[in-house]
């Protein structure tokens, strides 16, 4: 189980994130509710509730709230199961006093107390230093990942077109020059690539699905969550890596 805090994360759980995000989801929010997949765990630390992404809030196991003045008492009740009158006094609660609702314990709302810690002086810096050397002695570190690992990922292998990487296709330059534009920096959506070779949708759609008939490049979809439907990239393949490229001049 790896357990993650997030102080004071209050800008990047925005509901705002999940529209911004391809899919209506942003990371932190999708960790909440499949963290016991994947063992997460994750502590977020906010200063609002009527911001925060309703799929975080809707997933949270456990909420610790203190004072909301600024909050509607409606959103209190429904968050927290508290009457409108409790939800009124959740939102001027005093320094020390808190609420804590987790379903899993106890299926209502609890009210607490803590005393402002006692601190008796200033921590030693040797026993500082010791306590740092104890807590990096458990953390393992590795190197950084070979450069091989950004490489595209090589989705359709040259076995499964029924061609060998030694066969060659008499490929226009044109069709040269959109392979290499395609391998090489960012991915961008399709009709960023067609507009860079001055070509229209339907040009464009032919010259690429010669491309991927011809087993060099492959297509994904990735869902937007807004209006307009799905961004489309081309990635290459590994036959297509394997395809040797003469050295083409490509239009900015």
């Amino acid at each position: 189980m790896c357990l993650f805090g997030l102080e004071d994360i209050t800008s990047s759980v925005q509901r705002q994130r999940d529209w911004e995000t391809p899919g209506g989801i942003a990371p932190i929010a999708e960790c909440m509710f499949m963290g016991q997949k994947y063992g997460l765990g994750t502590i977020v630390v906010s200063h609002t509730l009527s911001g925060t992404s309703p799929i975080i809030r809707d997933n949270a196991e456990t909420i610790v709230m203190f004072a909301m003045p600024g909050e509607h008492p409606h959103l209190i009740c429904d968050t927290l199961g508290v009457t409108l009158e409790e939800a009124q006094k959740i939102k001027t609660l005093r320094p020390g006093e808190l609420v804590i609702f987790n379903p899993a314990l106890w299926d209502k709302c609890v009210y607490a107390m803590f005393e402002k810690p006692q601190i008796p002086g200033k921590l030693d810096e040797s026993e500082r230093r010791r306590t740092v050397e104890d807590f990096l002695k458990r953390i393992k570190v590795c190197g950084p990942a070979p450069l091989d690992v950004f490489r595209p990922a090589l989705t359709l292998k040259a076995s499964e077109v029924g061609v060998g990487t030694g066969v060659q296709h008499n490929l226009t330059s044109l069709q040269l020059e959109m392979l290499v534009l395609i391998a090489t920096g960012v991915p961008r959506p399709t009709c960023e690539l067609y507009a860079m070779k001055g070509l229209t949708r339907s040009q464009g759609w032919r010259l690429t699905k010669a491309l991927e008939l011809m087993g060099l490049i492959v297509t994904h979809f990735l869902p937007t969550g807004k209006r307009g439907g799905q961004l489309c990239f081309y990635d290459v393949t590994e036959y297509g890596w394997h395809i040797p490229l003469p050295i083409v001049k490509t239009k900015n």
